[in-house]
C-alpha cells in the first residue's frame, strides 16, 4: 500500500503516455483511482507471496538438492503459479483504475457501472486478462528470481551490507529489469484496457495499432 500510494503518479503518468492521444485528459488528477489500486492490491500481494514462499518452502523441504540454474526455473514457475490467484483481484481494479486515468471528469462509480453495462456484462471488468498475464506472469517472475537469486549469493552475504538498504537496492534492481522485460506487454495491455470494445482480436489490434503509429519505439 505504501509503495502504490508513492509511487501513483508515475503510474498515472504511464498509462496516459500509453493510452491513445484523443484520450488523453487536459487536466491530470495524479492520484485518481489510488483508493481502488490500493484496496484490490493488498489482497492481490498478499495471495502472491504466501502463494509464492508457501510453494518455495515445499521444494526446499523436499530435499532436492537444485543448481542454480534449477533453482532459477523453480523461481519462475512458483512465481508464475503465485501470479494466477493474485489478479483475481487485480485486473478489475487494473482496468478500471486506468480508464479512470484517463477520464478524470466522470466518477469512478460511473466508470464501473459503464464498464459492468458493456456487452461483456461483469466480464467487461476482465477486458484485456491474456494481455495482463502476459505481462504480469514474466514480471513477476523475473523480478522474485532475480530477487531471490542475487540476495543468496555468499559473496553478496560475505559484504556485512545493511540488510534494509541492500534488500532495497536489490529490490530496485529485480523490478527494474522485469519491467524492461515486459514494457511492450503493458504497452498492448494499457491500449486494450483503455479502448472501446472493437471487433476481432483485441490483442492483435492493439499491437497493430502501435506498430502502424510508432513502430518498433512503440
Amino acid at each position: 500500500a505504501v509503495s502504490r500510494a508513492f509511487t501513483y503518479p508515475f503510474d498515472t503518468m504511464k498509462t496516459i503516455e500509453q493510452s491513445d492521444n484523443l484520450l488523453r485528459p487536459k487536466k491530470v488528477d495524479y492520484f485518481r483511482g489510488l483508493f481502488l489500486s490500493v484496496l484490490s492490491n493488498i489482497p492481490a500481494n498478499a495471495f502472491f507471496f504466501v502463494v509464492y514462499y508457501y510453494l518455495d518452502q515445499l521444494v526446499h523441504c523436499s530435499d532436492i538438492n537444485l543448481s542454480t540454474s534449477n533453482e532459477l526455473i523453480e523461481k519462475l514457475v512458483i512465481s508464475c503459479i503465485a501470479t494466477l490467484p493474485q489478479n483475481l483481484f487485480k485486473i478489475p481494479s487494473e482496468v478500471i483504475k486506468q480508464r479512470a486515468q484517463i477520464q478524470p471528469e466522470i466518477p469512478i462509480w460511473n466508470i464501473i457501472r459503464e464498464t459492468a453495462s458493456g456487452k461483456d456484462g461483469w466480464l467487461g471488468l476482465y477486458t484485456g486478462t491474456g494481455a495482463q498475464l502476459l505481462r504480469e506472469l514474466p514480471y513477476n517472475a523475473f523480478q522474485m528470481a532475480i530477487y531471490d537469486i542475487t540476495n543468496e549469493q555468499p559473496w553478496l552475504i560475505k559484504q556485512h551490507f545493511d540488510k534494509e538498504i541492500l534488500a532495497a537496492f536489490l529490490g530496485l534492481f529485480a523490478a527494474s529489469m522485469a519491467a524492461l522485460l515486459t514494457q511492450p506487454a503493458d504497452v498492448v495491455k494499457t491500449k486494450i484496457m483503455t479502448s472501446k470494445s472493437a471487433d476481432g482480436n483485441p490483442f492483435l489490434l492493439a499491437c497493430q495499432e502501435v506498430w502502424e503509429k510508432e513502430g518498433f519505439k512503440g
